[in-house]
């Protein structure tokens, strides 16, 4: 555990060139920061994401239905027979050759 610690406090990553965490420490004011003070980071998020949700429920959409904000008419996409026997032929992660041959094919739409 002390190896861990040593290695996520480096001064180098923390500090600029030249200063050290003895330097830090014979400022006067300065504190140096502890693990401890991660922990706060995880409450602050969670309390952050339940503020957002409240809002949402208890503002936003409320407010969003007197301004008369309506969803937006989703369309629904035709499938291309084509398309979809080519996309299910080749891998979902071709390589680049293969994609200048079907980019060509493509748009000739001659797939065979």
């Amino acid at each position: 555990m002390e190896q861990i610690s040593q290695w996520l406090w480096k001064q180098e990553y923390w500090l600029p060139p030249g200063i050290s965490w003895a330097d830090m420490e014979k400022m006067e004011g300065s504190r140096r920061p502890l693990p401890r003070d991660l922990l706060l980071a995880l409450p602050l998020a969670l309390g952050f994401i339940m503020l957002r949700y409240a809002f949402e429920r208890l503002v936003a959409f409320p407010l969003s239905r007197v301004l008369g904000v309506k969803d937006q008419v989703r369309l629904k996409v035709t499938p291309v027979p084509n398309l979809e026997a080519f996309y299910t032929k080749n891998s979902r992660q071709p390589t680049q050759e293969g994609t200048e041959t079907s980019r060509r094919r493509l748009t000739n739409w001659d797939i065979a």
